[in-house]
């Protein structure tokens, strides 16, 4: 992040992001008792009047700061982060401190201008056009909302020579600066190819949508394609795709459909017709609409899917929706900085590096035995406490990461990490130890003794260490005054403050 107020980093209002700290000089071997992690936000009025503005809270908890869509206003702001970790070194308690801070510009987000129908469609010479904009929106307000959005219709001939119109060479019928605009295709000239553009803008954001039209002499069923499932310009191959039809007008009474797919070879430069076989769709071969089972259609490739419906009179209608599959994140590698440790005592930061995709930003998962360990667009994981691997597999630990693109393309590596046990016995005389308590500190570094020993057993020898402890706290229980409120209750068990963060929730009760 920038610390430069002039030269801020950009945070885009409508999309998802997040920022990141990163916290060294933590010992390795040092047992994290507490933490305080805050990130504040302090708008630029709150700099120009306060002196030493504390700023609002927007996250705690964690070094990361996801920001979610449309939850800052458009602005300049300082980024404050502030840590306070306590910890235990060699049986002392230390506390460590640390500030950083940085300057965001949370910018618009832009506006969308969609044309509802497909990409290519032919309309017959006689029946009135409806061309639907209604769809645009301002993705600074979220889709649906079209406040203040300023439309302008326009037309032009595929050869780029001839110039824009309009009023689509006069077969406009109503306002081209409205939601919608009524079109009489017996105006324009049968055979010719036309684009028809939808110009959205909002202050000093814009955007043009455009589609292909063919004027076909006579009554023909006009043919209108929308995206239901995973739609966009680029989707997931592996997510279900599903694109649905209508057809208004008296010639689609008891036509038949026939959907076509193509694709376009980048080798030939050319669109090579694809088959769609039944396995490949969840819908009847002449559906009046398709959709298309996970995984398909094949990754990082142009389609063509086209409808053509032909009345019982022979006339034929058509569409086209043209869109694109991501492909998966790739050129990249993800590694451990520490490759050996101690079970539930080595702390373990995995990292990625170098994966590159169009569709930006990325996202890592880091997971183990079906538990997420960190997730985040951060390539780096947060420290993690492992169990140990088993002793059949020499110890070691299969890390999965997946790294997964802006329109849920994923790709998966794996990273091996060796867990072993740490050879010690179980401290049975807890109960001779806790006899000699006299002070709230005395319990306090007891505590912190045995928060240490359970931390590296309690998963492999819990009964065990369970009983021994059971032990310690019924004379810990016995003790009287202000010491005794160092106890808490759990279940039928009263445990000391420091020992209650160490057993999972599963083993509390």
């Amino acid at each position: 992040m920038s610390r430069d107020k002039y030269s801020p980093t950009v945070v885009k209002r409508a999309t998802k992001s997040s920022q990141e700290a990163h916290l060294e000089g933590v010992p390795e071997e040092a047992v994290i008792v507490s933490s305080v992690l805050e990130w504040r936000l302090v708008s630029e009025a709150e700099l120009a009047l306060l002196e030493s503005p504390k700023g609002t809270l927007v996250s705690e908890g964690t070094p990361e700061w996801v920001i979610n869509r449309r939850s800052i206003s458009v602005g300049m702001y300082q980024v404050k982060f502030v840590a306070s970790i306590t910890i235990v070194d060699q049986m002392s308690h230390t506390t460590l401190t640390a500030f950083d801070y940085g300057f965001i510009w949370v910018e618009k987000g832009p506006v969308r201008a969609i044309i509802d129908g497909g990409s290519s469609v032919h309309w017959g010479s006689v029946d009135i056009v409806v061309a639907d904009g209604s769809l645009s929106y301002d993705a600074d307000l979220g889709p649906g909302n079209r406040s203040g959005l300023v439309f302008s219709w326009s037309c032009r001939e595929l050869v780029e020579t001839v110039p824009l119109s309009d009023t689509c060479f006069g077969a406009f019928l109503s306002d081209g600066s409205k939601t919608n605009v009524s079109i009489d295709p017996s105006r324009l000239m049968t055979g010719k190819i036309y684009i028809l553009g939808l110009n959205v803008s909002k202050d000093d954001r814009s955007d043009l949508a455009e589609m292909k039209f063919e004027v076909v002499g006579g009554t023909i069923p006009q043919v209108t394609l929308r995206c239901f499932t995973d739609c966009g310009q680029v989707i997931a191959a592996s997510n279900k795709l599903r694109v649905t039809s209508e057809c208004p007008n008296a010639p689609c009474n008891g036509s038949q459909y026939q959907w076509s797919l193509t694709s376009f070879n980048n080798d030939t430069q050319e669109w090579k017709k694809v088959p769609i076989f039944p396995h490949m769709t969840a819908t009847e071969e002449n559906a009046t609409n398709i959709i298309f089972k996970p995984n398909s259609l094949i990754s990082n490739s142009k389609y063509k899917l086209s409808l053509v419906i032909i009345s019982k009179e022979g006339w034929e209608g058509y569409g086209e929706l043209e869109f694109a599959t991501a492909g998966s994140p790739h050129g990249g590698s993800c590694k451990a900085l520490t490759v050996e440790g101690i079970a539930l005592s080595t702390q373990f930061v995995f990292e990625c590096f170098d994966w590159q995709d169009k569709n930006q930003p990325l996202e890592y998962e880091f997971s183990s035995r079906d538990e997420v360990l960190s997730y985040g667009r951060s390539p780096k994981s947060v420290p993690i406490f492992l169990p140990a691997g088993s002793p059949n597999d020499n110890y070691e630990l299969l890390i999965k990461v997946t790294i997964k693109n802006a329109v849920g393309v994923a790709v998966e590596e794996a990273i091996s990490v060796k867990q072993e046990l740490v050879e010690m016995s179980i401290p049975l005389n807890i109960v001779e130890e806790f006899a000699e308590i006299k002070s709230k500190e005395a319990i306090q570094l007891k505590c912190t003794k045995l928060f240490i020993c359970i931390r590296e057993w309690y998963d492999v020898e819990f009964s065990r260490v369970r009983k021994a402890l059971d032990e310690a706290l019924a004379h810990l229980n016995e003790l009287s005054g202000e010491d005794a409120q160092a106890a808490i209750s759990v279940g039928d068990q009263r445990l000391p403050t420091c020992v209650i963060w160490i057993l999972p929730e599963s083993k509390r009760n």
